[in-house]
C-alpha cells in the first residue's frame, strides 16, 4: 500500500484517493445538471489531484532540472569595463598599456532560452505518447496555435511513427507567428 505524507503531516492513501476522485468524476460526468459541480468542489477536486501526484511531480522536476540546467547555464563572455571575472588573457595587455585598456572584465550571459521549449515539448510528447501506446490506454490530440488554432493529431487516430514525424513536420515547418497576448 503506497502512502504520501502532505505539508498536513498526514498520511494519504493513493489507491483510496484516487477511488473517490474517480467516483466523484464519474458522478459529475452522469449528471445532467451543472449544479452538481460548483467551483469549490471543482477547487477540492483539483487540489485532491495536485496532492496525488506531488510526489511524480518533484521527481520530474528534479530530472528536467538535469536536463535543462546545462543548456541553460549562464557562461562568460565579452570585454567589459566591469564584470565578474578577470579576462586573463586581457590582463598583460592591461599592464602594457600602462591601466589605459582596461576592458578586461568578462560577464555572464544567458544563452537563448526560445529553443528550448522546442526540444522539450517534442521530447515530452514523444514520452506521453511512447506511454500511452504501450499501455494501449487513453487517446492523445494535439492542437497547434499560432495564427489560428489546428488540430495536428486527432483522439480518434492511434498515435504511431509517422503521426510523430508528421507533428513534426507540421509542428516546425507550418510556424508563423503567434498570437499569445490575445488570449
Amino acid at each position: 500500500m503506497e502512502y504520501l505524507h502532505t505539508d498536513v503531516k498526514e498520511e494519504v492513501n493513493v489507491e483510496k484517493l484516487r477511488e473517490e476522485l474517480e467516483s466523484q468524476l464519474t458522478s459529475w460526468s452522469h449528471t445532467d445538471s451543472d449544479n452538481d459541480l460548483t467551483e469549490e468542489a471543482a477547487a477540492e477536486a483539483w487540489n485532491q489531484y495536485e496532492v496525488l501526484t506531488s510526489n511524480l511531480s518533484q521527481e520530474l522536476c528534479e530530472q528536467l532540472r538535469l536536463i535543462l540546467e546545462p543548456s541553460q547555464a549562464t557562461k562568460l563572455k565579452g570585454d567589459y569595463r566591469t564584470g565578474k571575472r578577470l579576462n586573463m588573457r586581457k590582463v598583460i595587455p592591461y599592464i602594457a598599456s600602462q591601466f589605459r585598456k582596461d576592458k578586461i572584465w568578462l560577464r555572464h550571459y544567458q544563452t537563448k532560452q526560445e529553443t528550448v521549449p522546442d526540444y522539450l515539448a517534442f521530447e515530452s510528447l514523444a514520452m506521453i505518447s511512447n506511454a500511452l501506446t504501450l499501455l494501449e490506454a487513453g487517446e492523445l490530440g494535439i492542437c497547434s496555435f499560432g495564427e489560428n488554432v489546428r488540430l495536428v493529431h486527432d483522439f480518434n487516430e492511434q498515435f504511431s511513427n509517422h503521426s510523430g514525424a508528421k507533428l513534426l513536420q507540421h509542428l516546425l515547418l507550418n510556424r508563423r507567428k503567434q498570437k499569445l497576448h490575445s488570449f
